[in-house]
């Protein structure tokens, strides 16, 4: 991300470029269930449920660029990421495994991603020297505030896929 700023001290003017890069975020496996929703009926079964990651950290840079190029090293922790996730059951899609004698062994509906968004977080602080003028911490928040929902569903839609295959195989032996 470059933000242009025309900042500096009283009667003076600078330009200056920022850049946000090297954005590292940990805490992806913080990944808990809320239970606070749950299967209901609608055209079909959907199941509504609210994910929470605990604690998010990212780590960055941003580079200055002014009539020289300098770059500053921040950190940013998030609590409590909120995600609403509904999964959508289609048993007329369903595969159904049976044993030699006609038992059903295990029913599996196919199953779509309906709804996925970031819908909350409880805290979020940035740390960062103090040398970069006020408004930088703003702008990494508000780029932590653009980003971390894509970076997230994104994170997710690879994630749950795999996830659901795996629970859906039956064991062997």
């Amino acid at each position: 991300m470059i933000l242009q700023e025309a900042s500096a001290g009283p009667g003076a003017s600078v330009d200056q470029n920022l850049i946000i890069k090297d954005v590292i975020i940990t805490g992806l496996d913080t990944l808990y269930s809320a239970n606070v929703g749950g299967p209901f009926k609608m055209n079909s079964i959907i199941i509504g449920e609210e994910i929470r990651f605990s604690t998010l950290q990212i780590r960055g840079k941003v580079e200055m660029i002014s009539s020289w190029k300098e770059d500053y090293a921040f950190a940013a922790e998030i609590n409590d990421v909120a995600v609403d996730i509904q999964l959508d059951l289609k048993p007329e899609q369903s595969v159904i495994q049976t044993r030699k004698d006609g038992q059903i062994l295990r029913e599996r509906a196919t199953i779509f991603l309906r709804n996925l968004q970031v819908i909350e977080f409880r805290e979020m602080s940035v740390t960062m020297p103090a040398v970069i003028f006020s408004s930088a911490e703003s702008l990494i928040a508000g780029y932590l505030n653009k980003e971390l929902p894509r970076v997230i569903c994104v994170y997710l839609k690879t994630m749950l896929p795999r996830v659901l295959m795996k629970i859906a195989k039956p064991k062997e032996g």
